[in-house]
């Protein structure tokens, strides 16, 4: 009984199935170029490898760069306190529910210009 209801059920998706219909354009002749990507084959072509080694550099100056901010404002009172107060005001509108995303405060940047 079993098989039976496999049958039934396979002839039935099979019966839907039109991956081998042939299309109803076969008249026409498409002439577009397909440019295709292989994947892992890409991974090792020069192109890429050069592509992947500029943007390791790019990453790694700019995580040199904050660090060197974080080095600066550790050595110097003036720009710790500014940092301290930055965060308590994100803090501050953080609890009352204001939506900080986008806001001036959320970036370590002086507010209004200052500096």
């Amino acid at each position: 009984m079993r098989v039976l209801y496999y049958l039934v059920a396979s002839a039935m998706l099979l019966a839907q199935s039109s991956a081998f219909v042939p299309s109803q354009n076969q008249g026409t002749v498409s002439r577009t170029r397909v440019v295709t990507s292989f994947g892992l084959l890409d991974f090792f072509s020069e192109e890429n490898r050069q592509k992947r080694q500029e943007e390791d550099r790019k990453r790694r100056e700019e995580q040199e760069e904050v660090q060197r901010q974080i080095l600066e404002m550790r050595q110097n009172p003036e720009k710790e306190a500014e940092y301290y107060a930055r965060v308590r005001v994100r803090r501050k509108m953080i609890m009352d529910g204001k939506d900080v995303s986008g806001f001036q405060v959320m970036k370590d940047e002086p507010a209004n210009g200052e500096e």
